[in-house]
């Protein structure tokens, strides 16, 4: 797929639940993983012909110097013949590919909204989830200095009871470990929702890929 400067354009599709894209998604990895095969084929290819090419020449020279039958030189014919298919299956999956990105192009401009919101009550369920993550983290950290205290009050009775947070020795800020408050509060700062994101602009139109343009074989 390109944009309107001829710039190839690398789609990347994320793996959803949206069937529309999914089928599509799975076309575009099974044609690139079967064009991956068939460059390989055909480098695989070109380097057998290169080494026939040059042991038929071996055999001609021999051939001449001995003033004996010339050899017949059928591996290379037949080596040009596959490389010849090798290269039009290439270019093949090239257009199938590049068919396949525009049909996706024309499924998301299609379902956009739809998954818009979709996505939006994703992110906003998922956000939920990490607020609660983050005050059970903090309710469980709370008990255990709670009942570290308990502990410590017992051993050294009638000392005081004092609940302390311990530093999270891993975690270092200017070479000191980080106090679990400034880590808590961080962590709550994070999972509040982002910012709104400004409307998204209208993308260049997209033009399809000529067949066989990125046939680099």
């Amino acid at each position: 797929m390109e944009d309107l400067r001829g710039k190839r354009i690398a789609l990347e599709i994320p793996a959803t639940s949206w069937q529309p894209l999914e089928r599509e998604r799975a076309t575009l990895e099974r044609l690139n993983g079967e064009l991956r095969t068939a460059r390989q084929n055909f480098y695989d290819l070109r380097a057998k012909r290169e080494q026939a090419a040059l042991e038929d020449r071996r055999a001609l020279a021999e051939a001449l110097r001995a003033g004996t039958r010339e050899p017949r030189a059928d591996r290379v014919a037949k080596l040009d013949a596959e490389l010849a298919a090798a290269t039009e299956r290439i270019a093949a999956l090239e257009f199938a590919i590049g068919e396949t990105e525009n049909v996706v192009a024309g499924v998301v401009e299609e379902h956009r909204a739809e998954w818009q919101r979709d996505a939006e009550k994703r992110l906003e369920a998922a956000q939920r989830q990490y607020v609660e993550a983050v005050e059970a983290l903090a309710a469980a950290r709370g008990t255990i200095a709670e009942r570290q205290a308990l502990l410590t009050w017992l051993r050294g009775f009638p000392a005081r009871y004092i609940v302390r947070h311990r530093p999270l020795h891993e975690l270092r800020l200017h070479g000191e470990p980080m106090g679990w408050e400034g880590v808590i509060a961080a962590l709550r700062a994070d999972a509040q929702p982002p910012e709104p994101a400004p409307p998204a602009l209208h993308s260049q139109p997209l033009s399809p890929r000529p067949p066989g343009a990125y046939v680099n074989a």
